[in-house]
């Protein structure tokens, strides 16, 4: 999804969102005050509340107030971002996209002696890079040997580039033994 698409998304959202609160505000309170009280918090103890209106009020003001909240949690965490979508390099105000170095350092991961297949998630800010390294080894390879190979080689050449603290995870699997099945 593009990032203007997912803005737009996320517009479209908090419109829609603002304005049920609203709307489930308004009615709450308008239909309190038709029952004489526009309080949430009535006079007495706090059973007499359930006592003055019908076990159902609760419910019904309840939910929607439970669902409200866990909306906007969502919500908020929808505005946290992974980061900054292009790093800036050292030099002249060079800047690379965050998915284009992911796919140079993958590329540059698949030439290592032993690896069938890899894969780069990039997270974090231009202060604190991380990376989720994702490597599938070819059947005959030493997982040890591809560790120092890939440490020693791409993920170095690729903290040298940037001029970041990359730090990385990575993520060792085997391609699977069994034969393909034939249609």
């Amino acid at each position: 999804m593009t990032a203007a698409r997912s803005k737009a998304n996320r517009c479209t959202l908090a419109l829609v969102g603002g304005t049920a609160v609203l709307a489930g505000g308004w009615t709450a309170l308008t239909g309190l005050a038709r029952r004489g009280t526009v309080s949430w918090a009535p006079p007495g103890h706090p059973g007499e509340w359930l006592t003055r209106y019908e076990p159902s009020t609760a419910v019904t003001l309840g939910l929607p107030a439970v669902v409200t909240a866990a909306a906007l949690w969502w919500f908020l965490a929808q505005l946290r971002t992974a980061g900054p979508s292009a790093l800036g390099l050292p030099g002249a105000g060079t800047r690379v996209g965050r998915r284009s170095l992911a796919r140079a350092i993958a590329a540059d991961l698949a030439t290592v002696p032993g690896v069938d297949r890899a894969r780069v998630v990039l997270r974090g800010t231009t202060a604190d890079l991380r990376a989720t390294v994702g490597i599938r080894l070819v059947a005959h390879a030493e997982p040890a040997d591809v560790i120092r190979l890939v440490t020693k080689g791409p993920l170095r050449r690729a903290r040298t580039a940037t001029g970041v603290r990359l730090s990385a995870d990575l993520r060792l699997t085997t391609a699977s033994r069994r034969a393909r099945r034939a249609r």
